[in-house]
């Protein structure tokens, strides 16, 4: 049987992808002098492929600010580096998810100017997801789920 393709590191891969690494991360850290010293927050990003035109979303993964941090432009700082970082790789657009209940965070996003969108996440859990890996179907009876239907569908 033929090989598999072979996984580049990110230096590799960002020369196939016209110099832009597929994955970046930022560190918030203290101004010079600021107590305590290490980092406040952390943002990890990269491009999403939509078809022919590469580069045309970036995709912030995840945003993490320390408790001791928040409210301090932390937040808003890494997103506008996410931001900066989007346009120099040709993006037209940012887009992240956050939690449904995380009022803290929506709230924040929405005072940097941020619009909520109409997209719905799915998941898939461990014993679904390997389900899925070996059968093609994440249903435990081998099937796709039939959808939900009624009032509380």
């Amino acid at each position: 049987s033929p090989a598999g393709p072979e996984v580049a590191p990110a230096a590799a891969a960002a020369r196939r992808l016209g110099g832009h690494a597929p994955a970046r991360c930022l560190v918030a850290v203290p101004a010079t002098g600021e107590k305590p010293a290490g980092f406040l927050g952390i943002a990890l990003f990269g491009p999403l492929f939509h078809g022919a035109r590469f580069r045309d979303v970036m995709f912030l993964k995840e945003l993490f600010v320390l408790p001791e941090a928040r409210g301090r432009g932390v937040a808003r700082a890494l997103v506008a580096a996410v931001a900066r970082a989007a346009i120099d790789a040709g993006c037209e657009r940012l887009e992240w998810v956050t939690d449904r209940g995380n009022e803290a965070a929506r709230a924040a996003y929405r005072a940097m100017g941020a619009a909520e969108g109409d997209k719905v996440t799915y998941s898939l859990r461990a014993q679904a997801l390997a389900r899925l890996a070996a059968t093609g179907h994440a249903d435990a009876r081998g099937r796709r789920a039939a959808p939900r239907r009624g009032p509380d569908a």
